[in-house]
């Protein structure tokens, strides 16, 4: 397991720090985006879909439970578990997303469906201080993903 520590200070520097990772995704990486509400996980996927050179717009799926964005060469889907009590209802989803070779996967808050996918992940977790716009940010991934935070 890799783990990597990152103190953001402006929603700048976040930011740059998604749109990096952005543009190492490759197809078939899941991340999964812990912190507390307003920690700025939503920011966070705005800037790895840009990235990933995408011209969609980023919202949070708090309500909708996923959004889809589309790059000249991957689709992006992101979730939002927010809302759900068990994940009955969007495993298989998550599922048949699984099966593209193209698709990146993007989860906030994860929780509910630690246990049905068995696949490496990268887990970014966020923690904002006093400072509004400071966050650190942990990232813990296996070697395979390594190639997305180097």
């Amino acid at each position: 397991m890799i783990t990597k520590q990152i103190d953001s200070n402006s929603v700048e520097e976040t930011l740059d720090l998604a749109k990096k990772i952005g543009a190492r995704l490759k197809g078939g990486e899941i991340i999964e985006l812990v912190g507390d509400l307003g920690s700025g996980k939503t920011t966070f996927v705005s800037g790895i879909v840009s990235g990933a050179n995408s011209r969609d717009i980023v919202s949070s799926p708090t309500f909708v439970i996923s959004k889809l964005y589309k790059t000249p060469t991957l689709e992006i889907h992101h979730f939002d578990f927010y809302r759900l009590d068990s994940s009955d209802a969007i495993i298989y989803e998550i599922n048949d997303a699984l099966s593209q070779n193209n698709a990146v996967i993007l989860i906030e808050w994860p929780g509910i469906i630690n246990a049905s996918i068995d696949k490496p992940k990268l887990v970014i977790d966020f923690t904002y201080s006093k400072d509004i716009n400071k966050r650190q940010i942990s990232i813990k991934c296996d070697k395979s993903l390594e190639y997305l935070i180097n």
